[in-house]
């Protein structure tokens, strides 16, 4: 669960990062 917890996490600021930057 938290490997699923961080994924998810990293993936999100992934997409946020180019949305924000």
């Amino acid at each position: 669960m938290n490997r699923t917890g961080r994924t998810l996490a990293l993936g999100c600021l992934l997409l946020l990062q180019p949305l924000l930057a």
